[in-house]
């Protein structure tokens, strides 16, 4: 059993180190646990401890969990553009209509550029590829093609976060450790009580342990108690890993002292079906188990009177961060944003009604307001309609006709189909090896019946 607390932050303001350059603005550090969804953590009341380093992080004066935070797309792509450009996932339609972003949009990125923030990026995969415009903005976009752990991230993270500096700066941080297959280091593998080891021989690195799943699926035939198992055993296990990552590097910053100095945001771009009703995956998702993802934001604290950490149950989107920051630090945000302030983060803000969600992945959309779900699945002319209340398995469309109503209203003009999609999608990989081959290795390629 790994002891996973060893490296747990553990006290509300910085322990030990030098304090950095005063800057008018802090550093901000965005750090993206890819693929973890909310109800599989140990701040969403999951039955395993998974995430125990962001429950302490959660916990530290100063810090807002937010418990209704939903992601706009169903894969990382159009989840990312989202987050970088405060658009909804079918207004900049990266991921739907094409590969890359408009190359005139702003991002957050260089909108923090354009106020003097230095500005670095930690990251991998197809999906944060350059090709796809993501990039603007960074001073230096570190990216490698193929999926990678968060592990290989902390430290050239802390080695430039730790560093004076006379610019606030940027630090994105991202990895694919709760991704498919679901690769772990051996002491990882099987912690969990009802989750036995999983097979070596699937992985093809050494001292490693992973799954291979089947395709993913909106749905299908229910899994068997023995697979079901399996796989989430080793999705918690790479979730559990990804935390211990993040332990790393919160505490590494609150060493060097500058936890305190640095507004920190700690998400998941989506979450992952894990056969409920038979689906499989997040990139044809259409529901809680790929929209509803973690979310904790710590602005700066004042050393000698932190506020008290707090739990925030207001919907938010992913897509709501940018406006927040460019009004947090009075900065002019980029156009065409759909989201909107969050009021929790804000000083004196007026919190009015909380505004609804929508989603989109590569089969359906998602649809939140409240208590309430629905979820559209694309067909050639229609949209296929189920309505959800929180807690419950029955659709209650046929018996909740008002209800659907208001969901279908809020989705508005969003298709009833995107021929395109696939084609969209595998052309990230034509003319680079490297993507395409993270592509197939991330269950992206020449998907069947499709």
């Amino acid at each position: 059993m790994v002891h996973r607390g060893a490296i747990l932050i553990t006290c509300a303001t910085a322990c030990a180190g030098g304090r950095p350059t005063d800057h008018r603005r802090p550093d901000i550090l965005l750090v993206s646990l890819d693929t973890v969804r909310w109800d599989h953590t140990s701040v969403g009341g999951y039955r395993h401890d998974t995430t125990p380093h962001l429950a302490a992080f959660a916990r530290l004066r100063g810090s807002v969990l937010f418990t209704r935070a939903y992601t706009d797309g169903a894969w990382s792509q159009p989840a990312y553009v989202s987050l970088f450009t405060g658009q909804h996932a079918l207004s900049h339609g990266v991921g739907f209509r094409s590969i890359d972003l408009d190359p005139g949009q702003a991002t957050l990125a260089s909108m923090l550029s354009a106020h003097g923030y230095a500005t670095r990026a930690f990251v991998s995969g197809p999906h944060l590829s350059p090709t796809t415009g993501i990039d603007k903005g960074f001073d230096d976009y570190g990216h490698e093609g193929l999926l990678r752990s968060i592990a290989g991230q902390v430290d050239p993270a802390l080695d430039w976060l730790t560093q004076d500096s006379d610019r606030p700066r940027l630090a994105f941080v991202q990895g694919y450790d709760a991704h498919t297959p679901y690769s772990v280091p051996a002491a990882f593998s099987g912690m969990f009580e009802d989750s036995p080891p999983t097979e070596v021989e699937t992985c093809g690195v050494p001292d490693q342990r992973c799954l291979t799943t089947p395709l993913p699926r909106p749905s299908g035939p229910a899994l068997g108690a023995a697979e079901t198992a399996r796989l989430n055993g080793a999705y918690d296990a790479a979730v559990a890993y990804a935390d211990h990552q993040l332990g790393r590097l919160l505490h590494g910053l609150q060493t060097a002292g500058r936890l305190d100095d640095t507004l920190v945001i700690v998400l998941a771009d989506h979450g992952e079906m894990l056969g409920e009703g038979g689906g499989l995956g997040h990139d044809l998702g259409h529901s809680d188990a790929v929209f509803h993802v973690p979310l904790v934001v710590r602005l700066p604290v004042a050393a000698d009177d932190p506020p008290p950490a707090r739990a925030e149950d207001r919907l938010v989107s992913l897509s709501d961060l940018l406006p927040t920051l460019s009004a947090l630090l009075e900065m002019t945000p980029p156009s065409g944003m759909d989201g909107v302030p969050i009021p929790a983060l804000l000083p004196s803000a007026d919190p009015g009604p909380a505004h609804p969600h929508r989603g989109a992945s590569m089969c359906c959309y998602y649809v939140r307001e409240g208590t309430w779900s629905a979820a559209a699945v694309r067909g050639d002319d229609t949209l296929s309609w189920t309505l959800f209340a929180d807690g419950s398995p029955t659709d209650r469309a046929a018996e909740e006709p008002a209800r659907l109503a208001r969901m279908q209203h809020i989705l508005g003009d969003w298709p009833t189909r995107i021929d395109e999609i696939v084609e969209v999608n595998q052309s990230l990989g034509d003319n680079d090896p490297t993507l395409k081959k993270a592509l197939q290795d991330g269950g992206y390629w020449h998907r069947e019946g499709r």
